[in-house]
């Protein structure tokens, strides 16, 4: 039999048969005798006859045993036709299983205009841009729903009550409302580019300030209520963690989270690598705790402790009354991200790769999960504070690739990477279905930043 060389039409049948998958059904699982007549023709003397047979077979839901054998033939043609089909076959798996994952994923609003962290209020999910956009979607399909057009980087995730949503830029704090995006009220004070939090029970929001105060305003009418200097008694710096190389521009100080029990406030000093409790109602100190390297994340606190990590490689347990510590875990390299808690644990990444969960009481190491390292062997940067959900914990690595891994054992799930040639290094929200993140484009071509929504089961 003289050898044919298989035609580029085969693959491009191939890729129509299953890239249309989302809008036309593969045909009805063919017998034996079906398969094996389209196996046969695979051998055909006919270009056009081995075509048709192939993109016939690529439409399986799946690869029939006699298809796969047929990979094996020592006819050329057939076993390249064969081939082909498989393929074929384990791609539309693929497409539908990350279809499922991904309802769907928007990526034209954010051209040169990456978005950052996400906040779901009721059905919309909102994020902030850096060409000072707020965008509000649907989320259960992605739909846009609104813009507001601020003019200013909108880095930090905003903050919301429900009725309104805050957030922060170079022109201060602003709320607009819930349902159409419109401006309420704004403080415009230039050093309020802070990360924003509301408390609820005092009708409250606070904004860490880039001068080294916390601003406390009233939510609805954005009056100033309290402030509280956490500059004044800044410590000296440890070592290898200068606070001048930690801020920007000529700013004082560099707040860089903030969390609450309801009573108290926890806000993340970047700069000085320590946290500060300050009473939530009058804005008065209760304590601060240093580390020995700069402190990125969001504190997570239970009724008696409170849990921070650090860029000097460790997590810290704290005494909630007192702010002493009450134990520490090493890790192998820096903490960039917030922890989450449930009864007995806490769970925290590290740029390790790992995803720890630690005893709550002594600090003792339940189990660890190893992230997917990056393409160049090194372990990949975390920067996802993870998401507890009905028995898994979910997060994401900068790398790529979102995760999830079960409570109890830390054994892996699912992994899904949203986009090819993106990054992750945020922190996702969720509405209790679907969870929320974005990417953003690497140094691969093919990345972009996106907004991405990922379903929880």
């Amino acid at each position: 039999m003289s050898m044919r060389f298989f035609p580029l039409g085969v693959l491009l049948a191939c890729a129509a048969a299953f890239g249309s998958a989302a809008d036309e059904k593969p045909v009805a699982k063919l017998d034996p005798v079906a398969v094996s007549q389209l196996v046969a023709q695979l051998g055909s003397d006919d270009a056009a006859t081995r075509e048709k047979a192939t993109a016939e077979l690529s439409k399986l839901e799946e690869a029939p045993d006699a298809l796969r054998e047929a990979t094996k033939s020592e006819d050329p043609e057939v076993r390249r036709g064969a081939q082909a089909a498989v393929e074929a076959i384990a791609a539309h798996a693929r497409e539908k299983a990350f279809k499922a994952r991904v309802p769907w994923i928007i990526s034209k609003d954010f051209e040169s205009n990456e978005a950052h962290d996400p906040l779901v209020v009721g059905d919309k999910v909102v994020v902030g841009t850096d060409k000072g956009q707020l965008r509000a979607y649907r989320c259960a399909d992605g739909s846009a729903c609104w813009v507001h057009e601020h003019g200013a980087r909108i880095f930090h995730r905003p903050s919301s009550d429900g009725e309104r949503i805050y957030f922060s830029s170079e022109k201060g704090i602003m709320a607009v409302a819930v349902e159409k995006g419109t401006e309420v009220w704004r403080f415009a004070v230039a050093s309020c580019d802070g990360p924003t939090l509301v408390l609820a029970k005092q009708g409250l929001v606070c904004v860490g300030g880039n001068d080294g105060i916390l601003y406390a305003l009233d939510a609805k009418t954005g009056k100033q209520v309290w402030v509280s200097d956490f500059i004044k008694d800044a410590p000296p710096d440890p070592p290898n963690f200068r606070g001048d190389q930690a801020r920007g521009g000529n700013t004082r100080a560099r707040p860089s989270a903030l969390a609450s029990d309801g009573d108290t406030l926890f806000l993340s000093v970047f700069d000085q690598c320590r946290i500060v409790a300050i009473t939530a109602n009058d804005g008065k100190r209760r304590w601060s705790f240093q580390s020995g390297g700069w402190v990125f994340g969001p504190a997570v606190v239970t009724e008696n402790h409170v849990f921070l990590g650090s860029q000097d490689e460790a997590f810290y347990c704290l005494d909630k009354r007192t702010g002493e510590k009450v134990w520490s875990y090493p890790t192998k390299n820096r903490i960039e991200s917030g922890g989450a808690v449930d009864d007995k644990f806490v769970y925290f990444a590290s740029c390790d790769g790992g995803l720890y969960c630690l005893n709550q009481a002594d600090g003792q190491q339940r189990w660890r999960f190893a992230a997917d390292r990056r393409k160049d062997g090194r372990n990949s940067a975390i920067y996802s504070t993870p998401l507890l959900h009905q028995g898994g914990v979910y997060f994401v690595v900068g790398e790529g690739q979102a995760y999830a891994v079960d409570q109890q054992t830390g054994a892996l799930k699912w992994k899904v990477r949203p986009s090819d040639g993106s990054e992750l290094y945020c922190s996702p929200a969720s509405d209790g279905t679907t969870f929320f993140v974005v990417t953003r484009a690497s140094g691969d071509p093919s990345g972009q930043p996106s907004l991405v929504a990922i379903r929880l089961k």
